[in-house]
Formats: structure tokens, C-alpha cells, sequence
């Protein structure tokens, strides 16, 4: 039996391909007005059921972080339905974990590190709705206040705080592993200090130009830093802190300072920064950012050729 050749073969491909396309007519005014009509409408639906979706999540989160006990309740609950009803396991086995684990879950130290992780879902949520961040800041800086004060009472389980909330069974429950993954200004992590400051509190002050707000944020960022290392037992990491990293953070608040247009208020505070640590690692980089600073406004030499 014969095969088919080359030539029939390329036949069947250009019978398959058909005609060559005629290039597409050009969308009209009306057409784009129509589209454009249709996306500001799902747009809106889309945002009232996020809101809606985030309103009964919100709910839940606040009656759970309200005592110790509403956030055992509202854990247990949330995990069996991910590692239990969902994997179709027996409830007789959620029982037994739920009894092996008992003492250890329903204690005060992880109870509590619970209700800090809800809050902060709270707050998370609140963000990716809120208009003005910045009406979020006083919250979220009392939220900081409180995890400092009680991180020793959380033991072991103030590792909860140093994992993003989203991936936490409480999120994944309400879908908000996904949901709030878009969010970039926040950060997820609650006991990352520096990263709230860095993507939420700061750029939020330098973005609206408000000066003493945006040098008491550095100011407190300074404050929970220091604390945190004074709690640190390795006498080399406090000695680097008073060294390197502390000198560094006060050159950036006055340089954010200096970015917002107060000379006269941010030069002299690094003018002293420098001097007082003139060994520092960019000590040199700091003096060239600075002499570049002051010949901005440095009269011109007019007896120079």
C-alpha cells in the first residue's frame, strides 16, 4: 500500500489552514465606549464582593481576637475544616488530635498568639479597603506597642507572628491566602517591625510630605529596634547596633527629612551623625552625599577664570 506523498501532504495543512485572513476591521467609538462602560460595571461588582467577602471575614476575625478562649474555639474550627473535613478524614480522628493537643493548644501562650495573628488579619483587611491609609497608622502603631509588651508572654508560640498571616488557617478558611496577596503596601508579617515601617508607615508620610509625623515614625522605629537588641544576651551584636546599624537609621531619617526640603532642620542632625561616627562602613559615601548636598546652595566663586 501506498503512502501518501509530500504533496498531498501539504495539500491537507493548506486545506486545514483556509483562506488567508483579511486583516480586523478597527473597534468604533461606540464599541470602545460600550467595553469600556462594561468593565467600570464588573469593576464595581467586583469590588462589592470583595467588600463583602472581606465584611463577613472581618466579622469573624473580631469576635475570635475578642479572649483567649473565642480564638481556641475559632482555631480549632478553622483547622479541622482544612485538615479534616476537607481531606474527608473521620471526625473521630479531629477528636482524638483535638484531645492529644488540648493543653497545649488552649494555653495562654498560644492563645494569645492567636488573637495577635487575628488582629493583625484585621488590620490587613481593614488596609486593603481603607481610602487613606494613613487613618490605619495609629492602629497599627498601638498593634506594634502591644506585640513589644507581650512578646515574652507568647513563648515559644511568638513564631506564629514571624510567618505571614495569609498562610495561616485562618486565611486560607476565608480565601485571604489569595485575596489580599495583591496588596502591596502592607506587611503580612506582624512581628516585622522593620517591614511595616518600610512598606506601610514611611512611604505613607513621605508620600503626603508630612514631616514631624514621618520623623516620630523613625522615631519609634529606633525605639522598638533598640529594645529588641538590649534584649539580645551576645554583647557583639549590641556593640554592631551602636556601631553600624543605629548610626545608618539616623542617617536615613534625616535624609528623609532632607528629601522633604528642611535644610536647615535635617544638614546639621547629619553633619553630627557623621562626626560622631567617622569609622562607620559609609562614612566616606555619607561625606560625598553630604558635600554634594552643601555646594547646591554654595555661592558661586567668581573670581574662578
Amino acid at each position: 500500500m501506498k503512502t501518501a506523498g509530500p504533496s498531498v501532504f501539504f495539500l491537507c495543512l493548506a486545506l486545514c489552514a483556509g483562506a488567508p485572513q483579511s486583516p480586523a476591521a478597527e473597534l468604533s467609538e461606540a464599541e470602545v465606549a460600550r467595553m469600556l462602560a462594561e468593565l467600570a460595571t464588573l469593576a464595581k461588582e467586583a469590588k462589592e464582593s470583595q467588600t463583602g467577602k472581606h465584611t463577613s471575614a472581618l466579622a469573624a476575625f473580631r469576635a475570635a481576637s475578642a479572649s483567649n478562649t473565642a480564638a481556641y474555639e475559632f482555631f480549632t474550627e478553622c483547622y479541622k475544616k482544612i485538615n479534616f473535613d476537607e481531606q474527608e478524614r473521620k471526625y473521630s480522628d479531629y477528636r482524638e488530635w483535638k484531645s492529644d493537643k488540648g493543653k497545649e493548644l488552649r494555653s495562654a501562650e498560644h492563645c494569645t498568639a492567636l488573637r495577635f495573628q487575628l488582629q493583625w488579619i484585621v488590620l490587613a483587611i481593614r488596609a486593603a479597603n481603607a481610602e487613606d491609609l494613613g487613618e490605619l497608622i495609629p492602629s497599627i502603631t498601638a498593634y506594634m506597642d502591644s506585640v513589644s509588651e507581650n512578646e515574652e508572654g507568647m513563648g515559644v508560640y511568638f513564631r506564629l507572628l514571624r510567618q505571614p498571616v495569609t498562610q495561616s488557617v485562618f486565611a486560607e478558611v476565608y480565601g485571604l491566602d489569595t485575596g489580599l496577596a495583591s496588596l502591596k503596601s502592607f506587611e503580612f508579617t506582624p512581628a516585622n517591625f522593620d517591614g511595616i515601617f518600610e512598606k506601610t508607615i514611611l512611604p505613607y508620610y513621605r508620600a503626603v510630605e508630612e514631616v514631624d509625623p514621618l520623623i516620630a515614625a523613625w522615631d519609634k522605629r529606633i525605639f522598638f529596634d533598640a529594645k529588641r537588641t538590649a534584649e539580645v544576651k551576645l554583647e557583639k551584636v549590641k556593640e554592631d547596633y551602636l556601631t553600624e546599624r543605629l548610626p545608618a537609621m539616623k542617617w536615613r531619617k534625616w535624609s528623609d527629612v532632607l528629601a522633604m526640603g528642611e535644610r536647615a532642620r535635617a544638614l546639621p542632625e547629619m553633619m553630627a551623625i557623621l562626626k560622631a561616627n567617622i569609622r562607620h562602613d559609609k562614612a566616606r559615601e555619607w561625606i560625598a552625599d553630604l558635600e554634594a548636598t552643601l555646594k547646591m546652595d554654595a555661592p558661586e566663586d567668581e573670581s574662578a577664570p
